[in-house]
């Protein structure tokens, strides 16, 4: 990250989209030329319920942030950092796919899908 990148943020929305980037990095190892990948989607992120587990990842500049908004669409309480959020992964895509990678996306739930899923897990 850049110097800038680790300056304060100025609302909890921000922090929250560079919080959840840094901490869902990934570090990849290469071997050779990578010609197909999975990569996730983020179809209407819901908040997960508050569990005593997440003191060990969220920041505590965030703690509440992610307890008020616990049950909740992204994309319903923060428009603006759910839409960013999904403009990088498509971004990322794009970029995999224009060096010739095939991508595989997972398909969005249905709704008979998501009643065999707690609220908390349906993304």
């Amino acid at each position: 990250m850049s110097a800038s990148d680790n300056q304060l943020v100025a609302t909890p929305a921000a922090a929250f989209t560079k919080t959840w980037r840094y901490k869902t990095g990934f570090t990849m190892i290469v071997v050779g030329n990578l010609k197909e990948c999975v990569y996730g989607q983020m179809h209407d992120f819901i908040f997960p319920e508050w569990t005593d587990e997440y003191e060990t990842i969220v920041t505590p500049d965030l703690k509440q942030y992610v307890k008020d908004n616990a049950g909740k669409r992204r994309s319903e309480f923060d428009p603006e950092g759910h839409a960013k959020s999904v403009a990088q992964q498509e971004a990322t895509v794009k970029i995999l796919e224009d060096l010739g990678v095939v991508v595989h996306r997972p398909e969005k739930l249905t709704p008979e899908q998501e009643q065999y899923y707690p609220l908390s897990s349906v993304i």
